[in-house]
């Protein structure tokens, strides 16, 4: 007989995990493109990045896509074109997992 997950159990196989925190501290559109100031925050095109708190320009909270990677302070979002104007504010965390396994399906077939 098949085990069924747990919700704890299925919460702990998908929590994503992040990197340490980046201030952000600009907002702006300009050519269907929204580039994120953050000093220094060393990320990547593709990675994916969880924005919040940030003031005016609330669009630019959530999950998004790196596009590119002008300068070391800054970095375009995939998936969004326009913004409001940005009023202060956010922090930026690079989303370092979200499962603890490559292959969660694997996992999940272990509880069988």
């Amino acid at each position: 007989m098949a085990k069924h997950l747990t919700t704890a159990e299925l919460s702990t196989l998908l929590t994503p995990t992040f990197a340490a925190a980046k201030t952000i501290s600009g907002v702006a559109a300009a050519s269907s493109v929204v580039t994120v100031t953050a000093t220094g925050h060393g990320f990547s095109v593709g990675d994916v990045v969880a924005q919040y708190g940030i003031g005016g320009a609330t669009e630019a909270n959530g999950p998004f896509i790196v596009a590119t990677v002008p300068t070391a302070n800054t970095y375009t979002l995939t998936g969004i074109t326009a913004v409001t104007n940005y009023t202060s504010g956010g922090s930026a965390k690079k989303v370092t997992a979200v499962c603890t396994d490559k292959n969660p399906m694997a996992e999940i077939k272990n509880y069988t």
